[in-house]
Formats: C-alpha cells, sequence, structure tokens
C-alpha cells in the first residue's frame, strides 16, 4: 500500500522528535553520496565522515530519549549485552 505525501507528512509529524534526524538521513543520503571525493581534499569537509561520526552519537542519543516499558532484570540485561 502506498501512502500519499499527505499521509506521510501526518505519519512524520507524528514521531518522536529524536527519530526524526534518521528519517532525514536517509531522505538525504544519495545527495550526501555525491560528496564522496571531497573527502580527499579535506576530512573535515567531506560529510560522508560528519554522518559517519554523527549516525552513531544519534542513535545512542535517541535509543536513552525515548522512554521504555519497565522490562524484567532479565530483559534489561540482555538489552545491554546486544
Amino acid at each position: 500500500m502506498l501512502m500519499s505525501f499527505r499521509q506521510w507528512r501526518r505519519w512524520y509529524s507524528g514521531l518522536h522528535s529524536s527519530v526524526k534526524w534518521f528519517i532525514v538521513l536517509v531522505i538525504l543520503r544519495p545527495v550526501i553520496d555525491n560528496f564522496y571525493y571531497l573527502k580527499t581534499v579535506s576530512p573535515f569537509l567531506s560529510p560522508l565522515y560528519l554522518v559517519g561520526v554523527l549516525t552513531p552519537l544519534l542513535a545512542l542519543w535517541t535509543i536513552f530519549k525515548i522512554k521504555k516499558p519497565n522490562y524484567s532484570k532479565l530483559d534489561t540485561l540482555v538489552g545491554y549485552y546486544s
């Protein structure tokens, strides 16, 4: 089932603010990939390196920001392990 743009925008606006960055990253990824050879000029100018550093940091921020239900001790340990 396809979603119209209006439905997608409503779905996107209903997401938690700490999850929206990932959707934007997936949409912008084809544009960011075009700057692959910019890394030979300077690693600080390359958007790929910036995305590579920010993605794990924002993912950890999202994991700790979203409220989780109360799990048992075993579920918590398995979650930390994974």
